[in-house]
């Protein structure tokens, strides 16, 4: 267990870093000292894992995902366990996929792109001009995204009728799919839980509604959660104070640390060319 502070990290990077035992919130505008605090975290955290247990990396979009699976290969620690580098959408489309019998879905269904869904409601909507179209797949993923809440509007049942008749889902579908799987089935959620060790989100403050839920849920039992969230995002697109997003990750998250990262206190010297030329 490494126990000396490294010469590429401050004296606040390392203490999120070394945190145990509870949540943690790490408030660090974005750029190589996150992805450094990252990746010395995961390591970190990695030395004690069992072969059964899991770390999961979760990020904003596949690049970053190839970038950072790339550099994490080889890695002592990371080779002794589960590890897994990817978006939200995959994990919770793979977990889907795993248990597609426990639910609704079709066998084989598939996940139709937004352009492939917009040209099939296009075709059975001719009733809608294009601008109404766009603005009811917008209300659409909207209701979806905030855990369906209130009774299904017959506008989504139309919806949902013209994907069914295709064996098609759209991305808002992965996640509700995967919340009703775990909602209804507290078998399956016990399992997946108890697969998960740590996991860490980068991004934190673009999930939704739903995405916040699924992360709750996950969290439930002994697994903990590291979220990344970018404070000037927190303050310029939510509009909200730093006491107000960290109180708001405290209630979803009973018992969580929060940690503030100043970016000019942190070294990037020695962070790894693959994942400086990903932040460019």
């Amino acid at each position: 267990m490494v126990t000396t502070i490294p010469k590429d990290v401050s004296e606040s990077q390392w203490r999120a870093i070394r945190h145990r035992d509870s949540h943690l919130l790490i408030l660090i505008p974005p750029g190589e000292s996150k992805i450094q605090t990252l990746v010395h975290r995961v390591n970190y955290l990695s030395q004690n894992l069992k072969e059964n247990q899991c770390i999961t990396v979760i990020v904003s979009n596949d690049k970053t995902a190839a970038e950072m699976h790339k550099f994490f290969e080889g890695q002592v620690y990371v080779e002794r366990c589960s590890f897994m580098v990817g978006t939200f959408h995959q994990l919770c489309l793979q977990f889907l996929r795993d248990y597609v019998e426990h639910t609704y879905l079709p066998m084989e269904f598939k996940v139709g792109t937004p352009f492939e869904v917009e040209g099939f409601i296009k075709r059975e909507w001719t009733y809608l001009k294009d601008k109404e179209i766009r603005a009811a797949l917008k209300r659409i993923s909207i209701w979806k995204s905030s855990c369906c809440q209130g009774e299904v509007p017959n506008e989504i049942n139309q919806y949902n009728n013209v994907l069914k008749r295709r064996n098609l889902i759209d991305s808002d579908d992965v996640f509700l799919e995967f919340w009703r799987l775990l909602k209804n089935n507290e078998d399956i959620l016990q399992e997946v839980q108890n697969y998960f060790y740590h996991i860490f989100v980068d991004e934190y403050q673009n999930m939704n509604q739903l995405q916040q839920a699924l992360l709750q849920m996950l969290a439930e039992s002994s697994t903990n959660i590291t979220a990344f969230a970018n404070p000037e995002y927190i303050a310029g697109k939510l509009h909200m104070t730093r006491v107000q997003f960290s109180k708001n990750f405290a209630k979803n998250f009973p018992g969580a640390r929060v940690q503030e990262i100043v970016a000019d206190e942190c070294s990037t010297s020695h962070l790894p060319h693959i994942v400086r030329s990903n932040l460019k």
